[in-house]
C-alpha cells in the first residue's frame, strides 16, 4: 500500500570524466536500509519549494565540496 508520505521527489547528479567514467557511491554494509547499494555520488530529495536543479547545486557543494558552474541539465 503506497501512500502520499512514501512519494519522494529526488534529484541525482552524473559525474563523468573524458573516459566516460562515471562517478558513484556504495553505501556502508553497517546501514540497516540497502547496505552495500552503489547509486550516484550526489543524490537527494527535494526539498519542499526547492527546484530540481538547486538541489542538486547544493548537495554537490555539501557531498563533494564541488560548485558546478558549467554543466547540462537534463530533465525526464
Amino acid at each position: 500500500q503506497v501512500t502520499q508520505n512514501d512519494i519522494r521527489r529526488i534529484s541525482w547528479l552524473r559525474l563523468e570524466n573524458s573516459k566516460w567514467e562515471v562517478l558513484i557511491a556504495k553505501r556502508a554494509y553497517t546501514k540497516k536500509w540497502n547496505p552495500g547499494k552503489r547509486w550516484p555520488a550526489v543524490t537527494w530529495w527535494v526539498r519542499y519549494g526547492e527546484s530540481y536543479e538547486n538541489t542538486i547545486l547544493r548537495e554537490t557543494k555539501e557531498e563533494l565540496w564541488i560548485e558546478l558552474k558549467n554543466y547540462k541539465l537534463w530533465k525526464k
